[in-house]
C-alpha cells in the first residue's frame, strides 16, 4: 500500500502481494513501539530482516525476493529513520545476496551465518580503492569515505580498482592489519547510518577474497537499486511531512495549505512522486524476474535522487524559517538528500552511454 500517511491511500501497489504487506504491517508495529533508535538495527536482526535473503542452510530466511526488504526499508524511512534504513539495505540487500551468489562455499560458510543473525555487520565501500596482486595476496590502498556501519563492521564489501586488471569486489575481514577507522560521530546527514571513514595502508588479504568478475555488475546493480528505493521513500516522506505541516501552519488565520501556490507546488510534487514510485516498482519487478540491468538501475537511481533533492528543497521552502530548525523532519530529509547526491556517481557516463545508443 502507499506508505505515506498524508499522500497515500489504502490501495496496494501492484508490485506487492499480501505476504509483503504483512511484513510491512509487522515492521510498522515494531517501529511504533520501539522508542530507542539505537536499537532499530538490532531489532531488525532479531526479527530476521537482515537475513531475509540468506539461504536457509546458513540460518537465513531463504527468500531471494527483494520486495520483503523493500517494505522494511520503506517503513523505516516513513518513521523517520532513513539512516538506519541505509544500514539495513546495505547489509541485507547488497552484501548478503552478493556473497550468496558469488562467493565460494568456504566463504559463504564463513560469513553468511553471521550476516543472517546480524552478529556480523557489513560495511559497504563504494569508493574505488586501489588493489594490486602479490602472489596469493591482494594489497589494498586508499581511503573509503562514509562507509555505512563502518565503526562496527566485521566484514567490508569493497569496490576496488586494479590497474593491472578489471575492477573487482573484494571481501575484507576488518581484523586485517593496516585498517584505520575514523567514526563520523555527528554527521549532518544520515543520522543512524553509523558512518566511518576507513584508511587502507597496505592491507593484505587472501587473493580468494576477490569475488568473480560478474559480482561487479551485480554489486553496481543492487547498490543503485537500493539507493533508488530509499531516495523515492525519502521523497515520499518529505512530501508527507510538508503536507502535514502546511495543513497545521496558519498565516493570518489561514492554513498555508489553502494558498494557491502551495497547492500547485504540492500537487506537482505528488504527481512527480507517484511517477517515480511507478518507475521504482517496475525496476523492483525486473529485479524479481532477474531482468534488471545495471543501466536500468542507474537510470532509476539518477531520477530518484534528483527528485528527492528537489522535493525536499520545496518542502523546506514551504516550511519557511522553521525548515532550518533541526527538530523539524524536513531539515533532516533535506540534508539526507544532499548526501544521496554524492551517490550520483557515473551519471555523466550513463548520459554518454544513452547518447551513444541514440546515435547508433
Amino acid at each position: 500500500m502507499r506508505f505515506g500517511a498524508q499522500t497515500g491511500g489504502v490501495e496496494m501497489r501492484t508490485v506487492f502481494d499480501a505476504e509483503h504487506e504483512d511484513i510491512r504491517t509487522t515492521v510498522r508495529k515494531l517501529l511504533q513501539r520501539d522508542a530507542d533508535p539505537d536499537d532499530l538495527v538490532v531489532d531488525a536482526a532479531t526479527n530476521g530482516f537482515l537475513g531475509i535473503g540468506v539461504p536457509e542452510e546458513y540460518g537465513g530466511g531463504g527468500s531471494p525476493d527483494p520486495r520483503f526488504l523493500v517494505t522494511v526499508a520503506e517503513e523505516f524511512v516513513r518513521a523517520g529513520h532513513l539512516g538506519h534504513a541505509v544500514r539495513v539495505v546495505a547489509h541485507a540487500g547488497v552484501a548478503a545476496p552478493l556473497i550468496a551468489e558469488h562467493a565460494t562455499a568456504e566463504t559463504r560458510a564463513q560469513w553468511l551465518p553471521g550476516l543472517a543473525t546480524g552478529v556480523t555487520r557489513v560495511g559497504i565501500g563504494r569508493t574505488a580503492l586501489r588493489v594490486t596482486a602479490s602472489g596469493d595476496e591482494l594489497i589494498l590502498y586508499g581511503h573509503a569515505h562514509s562507509v555505512v556501519d563502518g565503526p562496527e563492521a566485521g566484514l567490508l564489501v569493497l569496490r576496488v580498482s586494479d590497474p593491472a586488471a578489471d575492477d573487482a569486489v573484494v571481501l575484507v575481514d576488518t581484523t586485517s592489519p593496516g585498517i584505520a577507522r575514523t567514526d563520523v560521530a555527528t554527521p549532518l546527514a544520515l543520522g543512524g547510518a553509523n558512518l566511518a571513514d576507513l584508511i587502507f595502508d597496505e592491507v593484505r588479504v587472501p587473493a580468494k577474497s576477490r569475488l568473480p568478475h560478474a559480482a561487479v555488475a551485480d554489486f553496481d546493480k543492487d547498490d543503485r537499486l537500493w539507493l533508488a528505493v530509499l531516495a523515492v521513500a525519502g521523497t515520499r516522506a518529505a512530501l508527507d511531512t510538508t503536507i502535514a505541516y502546511v495543513k497545521e501552519r496558519k498565516v493570518f488565520g489561514t492554513p498555508v495549505a489553502s494558498f494557491e501556490n502551495t497547492r500547485i507546488v504540492l500537487g506537482e510534487a505528488l504527481a512527480q512522486c507517484e511517477a517515480a514510485e511507478t518507475l521504482i516498482d517496475a525496476v523492483i519487478a525486473e529485479r524479481v524476474s532477474s531482468t534488471l540491468t545495471t543501466e536500468r538501475s542507474a537510470v532509476a537511481k539518477l531520477q530518484a535522487i534528483e527528485l528527492f533533492s528537489r522535493i525536499s528543497d520545496q518542502g523546506m521552502q514551504l516550511h519557511g524559517g522553521y525548515g532550518y530548525m533541526r527538530e523539524y523532519p524536513i531539515s533532516q530529509l533535506y540534508a539526507d538528500a544532499r548526501y544521496f547526491r554524492l551517490g550520483i556517481d557515473g551519471s555523466t557516463a550513463l548520459a554518454t552511454e544513452l547518447a551513444d545508443r541514440i546515435a547508433t
